[in-house]
């Protein structure tokens, strides 16, 4: 063989090691998705059993107890941002509104205008109109 063609073949080989190489990295790949794959039946078993039921429903019944102990102490401050969606959650905002003439949501604080417009202020002390 000559030097010229020898070359070529040196260089087919690397090329051939390098895509080996890159198939090693589909299979560490694959081998992910089939673990997450045997996650989700394990799991998807274990939301059937009646202790993931009752564990659902204990955590539930805590978001609930947690919304309605957030929301009362809302009702006495309107600077208390409201952090949950729901429909007693906005009642209460316009609530506020209508009463202090101001109402944080969701981090944003809204002002209630003279005209019954809902504004936000800027930096600088304008009015930013929403509604």
């Amino acid at each position: 063989m000559s030097k010229e063609a020898e070359a070529t073949w040196e260089k087919w080989v690397k090329e051939a090691k390098k895509e080996k190489e890159s198939d090693q990295g589909e299979a560490t790949w694959n081998g992910w998705i089939k673990e997450e794959e045997e996650k989700a039946k394990e799991l998807e078993k274990r939301r059937k059993t009646p202790e993931y039921k009752k564990e659902r429903e204990e955590e539930k019944m805590k978001e609930e107890k947690w919304d309605k102990e957030h929301l009362e102490k809302c009702k006495l401050d309107y600077k208390e941002n409201i952090l949950i969606s729901s429909e007693e959650a906005m009642k209460l905002h316009w609530e506020r509104l209508r009463t202090f003439g101001a109402s944080m949501y969701k981090g944003q604080m809204l002002y209630l205008g003279e005209k019954g417009g809902i504004y936000t202020l800027s930096a600088n002390g304008t009015r930013n109109y929403k509604y």
